[in-house]
């Protein structure tokens, strides 16, 4: 049956957990972008927001199913990414010649990210198209530091009064949440009428400090052929799904400290 989730209406927060929301639309390679042709169009089509312009070389993860045998094959190649950044260096697009994919690390509002997507999508459709997608996605990871809140609010607050029960749950009277680290990932279809999956990966981490913080990491995407022009559609239906599983997980104290909009 896949995710039932309760829908909640989408509101905006003064505050956020967020440390990275990432869309990325995946498509069959184009060897003009691979060869470096028609960049400077392209450019020139979102250079009024994004201005500053790198090159890197990235490695990506490749499966491909072997049709002898069914098994997945795994490879590791190295592609070209042109990189097209915002003068404050909040949001970064990244093309490629299979990918296309925006990365915001200051998230404020969800209608500036679709907006900043649009214009990629926009850009990508005017200089190569016709696109054959294969995936799009969206990625919104929340990492949640009690202490920081704790502080912010001016009280002490445990993990309970933050995240609620149903995702901090452990064996009954075994095991102590404060002293403790747990990591789970799920992954299940979606119901209709956009169907593809959603991933979600969450628990009481130690990542880059000692300190134990609460990450919440939800990736929502559809696989296989579609209409690039939906692009849009499809990513505020997805960011309606991730913002209905963050709400269903977030605890009174947190949803006081991040403070919804009037």
């Amino acid at each position: 049956m896949g995710w039932q989730l309760e829908k909640s209406n989408h509101k905006v927060f003064e505050k956020n957990t967020l440390v990275v929301v990432a869309s990325q639309l995946r498509f069959h390679p184009i060897l003009l972008i691979k060869d470096g042709k028609h960049i400077a169009e392209f450019q020139e089509k979102i250079r009024s927001r994004f201005p500053i312009f790198s090159e890197q070389i990235a490695r990506v993860i490749v499966s491909q199913p072997n049709p002898s045998d069914g098994e997945v094959k795994i490879e590791t190649l190295e592609e070209k990414q042109y990189l097209f950044k915002k003068e404050d260096g909040s949001t970064t697009i990244l093309l490629s010649s299979s990918s296309l994919a925006l990365e915001n690390r200051n998230h404020e509002e969800r209608s500036q990210l679709i907006s900043d997507f649009d214009m990629a999508i926009n850009a990508l459709l005017a200089i190569y198209a016709p696109v054959s997608a294969r995936r799009i996605g969206l990625r919104y990871v929340n990492v949640i530091d009690k202490s920081k809140i704790s502080g912010d609010l001016g009280r002490e607050v445990n993990w309970a009064q933050l995240i609620t029960e149903k995702f901090l749950t452990c064996p009954e009277g075994m095991v102590n949440l404060e002293n403790t680290l747990f990591y789970s990932e799920f992954t299940s279809p979606m119901p209709e009428p956009l169907l593809g999956a959603m991933t979600l990966r969450y628990g009481l981490i130690r990542a880059s400090d000692p300190v134990v913080k609460f990450r919440f990491d939800t990736d929502r995407y559809l696989e296989g052929a579609f209409d690039v022009s939906s692009t849009s559609e499809k990513i505020t239906s997805f960011a309606d799904d991730i913002f209905s599983l963050f709400i269903s997980a977030a605890g009174p104290e947190l949803q006081t400290w991040m403070k919804a909009k009037e």
